[in-house]
């Protein structure tokens, strides 16, 4: 699954059954800059995909309207998306635990489809103190 998050509340996830790559990524970003009407600033970990040649040259093809944010390795918690990630990991770990591939795959979209319907949940996630330099960016 890739996420994003906005500071307002929004959601939006892709879940995908094989392995991330750069052109999924893509498809990925397409959706989140048709979704918004303003520039999208998108915090990133440091998967490889997102350091590819398709995605870069993508990216400067859409500089106006996406710009990637690559956090430093290691650094899960100055990434709103690692926070909505552990919530999503406590959630799957919760009441009937699914025992295959399909379960947790339901477990996750049912969760994802619920965050994407309480935004004030989702907000929550960008009240850390060591993610105060989002609000810093002006976002």
């Amino acid at each position: 699954m890739v996420s994003a998050i906005s500071n307002q509340g929004t959601c939006h996830f892709l879940c995908y059954d094989e392995n991330m790559t750069q052109q999924r990524f893509i498809d990925f970003m397409e959706r989140l800059v048709q979704d918004t009407d303003r520039k999208v600033l998108f915090i990133v970990n440091n998967l490889k995909v997102h350091h590819g040649r398709i995605v870069a040259e993508w990216l400067s093809e859409h500089k106006d309207e996406i710009e990637l944010f690559v956090t430093s390795p290691y650094s899960p918690e100055i990434n709103p998306d690692e926070y909505l990630n552990n919530n999503l990991k406590q959630n799957i770990h919760s009441g009937m635990i699914p025992h295959t591939k399909e379960q947790i795959c339901s477990k996750t979209e049912r969760f994802m489809h619920y965050l994407q319907k309480h935004s004030e949940r989702v907000s929550c996630f960008f009240q850390h103190k060591k993610l105060k330099y989002i609000q810093d960016y002006g976002c």
